[in-house]
């Protein structure tokens, strides 16, 4: 536990690999829709995300409706699997296009600050739990900041940034973890 009610949790939780990371490198020059194929679970899907070498780029589109109000465009799942590159709407888009039905519910979970800057993750819910993935977090260029998936708390507390799986049964209390954090 690392926040009340939140807890840390293996990336294994919700499915183990079928493959190696030979299988998973031999996987990305595949078209999308064979890929998807191949992926069943989270771990599947982060262990093809490195394979791939996902490159973080800032490719929000920005349409200012008024001086005030932003919105903002991404690339569609398809697309984000097409590029292997971009914010966190993309990322967040590219693990959509491969978990897409393979769990009862997928969602985009974000927040936004008043300066229209923001973050955005992935949340699946399953058997009365949220889980929450950041994908950005994952990428090759983030391995360095976080900690081992070792479960020692300390370690996690002590990493630069808090990345990976937690679980929660209210997502409000997710919430409460980072902003505390």
């Amino acid at each position: 536990e690392v926040y009340p009610g939140v807890y840390w949790i293996p990336l294994h939780t919700l499915g183990k690999t079928r493959y190696t990371d030979e299988d998973m490198k031999a996987f990305v020059v595949l078209p999308p829709e064979e890929k998807r194929t191949k992926i069943e679970n989270l771990y599947e899907a982060i262990q093809l995300y490195h394979a791939s070498d996902f490159q973080g780029t800032y490719d929000n589109e920005n349409h200012w409706i008024d001086k005030n109000t932003l919105w903002q465009t991404h690339k569609s799942p398809y697309e984000a699997v097409l590029s292997n590159n971009g914010c966190c709407a993309t990322d967040t888009n590219w693990l959509a296009y491969f978990l897409s039905g393979k769990y009862p519910a997928l969602y985009s979970f974000g927040y936004a600050n008043e300066d229209g800057n923001g973050h955005i993750t992935t949340c699946i819910k399953q058997n009365g739990w949220f889980y929450f993935i950041d994908l950005m977090m994952c990428r090759n260029d983030s391995q360095s900041f976080l900690c081992k998936e070792n479960g020692a708390l300390q370690d996690l507390l002590d990493g630069e940034w808090a990345g990976f799986l937690f679980k929660c049964k209210d997502p409000v209390d997710f919430c409460h973890f980072h902003t505390q954090s």
